[in-house]
């Protein structure tokens, strides 16, 4: 990623990584929790009860971990291998700038592109729910909001992803929504 205001906050919290959950999931692993978006892992809302079951998840997760107006970054990525023009200009429609491409590889060791695409904004719950909506209907992937603690919140079309740095925040989060958890024995 060239220099840019968000590289430059995030090289200062989490200097050597890339702000991809998958890669950041494995360098925490001790930090992680995942929380399913909808009951016993289904991916995607079916009715709009369950989109709203969703949403609510989404809020209550990222509600007790950031504080009301608290400010954050907001970032994604869009793989410029694959066809991402549209997932890209959604994203510049939303403010969004980028940070330029960054070739990486990835935990199997394959050549990767990514368009890292950031914004600076304040926590509120319900304030991201069109965006949240956006991912539940696959137009963009997923959206990694992150703080000044180096508190990471990741939602995706399925869930959400959690790295936080003290453990008994994680833990008392890990018990506050233990319903909400995989009970696979890799979090999965």
């Amino acid at each position: 990623m060239r220099s840019t205001p968000f590289s430059q906050f995030w090289n200062s919290i989490y200097s050597g990584s890339l702000p991809l959950m998958y890669l950041l999931r494995e360098e925490k692993r001790q930090q992680w929790v995942r929380f399913y978006a909808l009951p016993e892992g289904k991916r995607y809302p079916s009715n709009v009860a369950e989109q709203q079951e969703v949403l609510e998840r989404f809020n209550s997760i990222a509600s007790a971990i950031f504080t009301d107006n608290e400010p954050l970054w907001l970032v994604s990525d869009t793989d410029i291998e694959k066809s991402a023009t549209s997932k890209t200009l959604s994203f510049l429609r939303m403010g969004f700038k980028s940070s330029g491409i960054k070739t990486y590889f990835d935990n199997d060791g394959d050549k990767c592109k990514s368009r890292f695409l950031y914004k600076q904004d304040h926590w509120k719950s319900g304030a991201f729910d069109e965006l949240f909506s956006l991912i539940l209907h696959g137009k963009i992937s997923g959206i990694l909001f992150v703080n000044q603690k180096a508190q990471l919140f990741y939602v995706y079309d399925g869930g959400m992803d959690v790295i936080l740095p003290d453990s008994l925040q994680l833990n008392h989060l890990k018990e506050r929504f233990e319903q909400w958890r995989s009970p696979l024995l890799s979090g999965l």
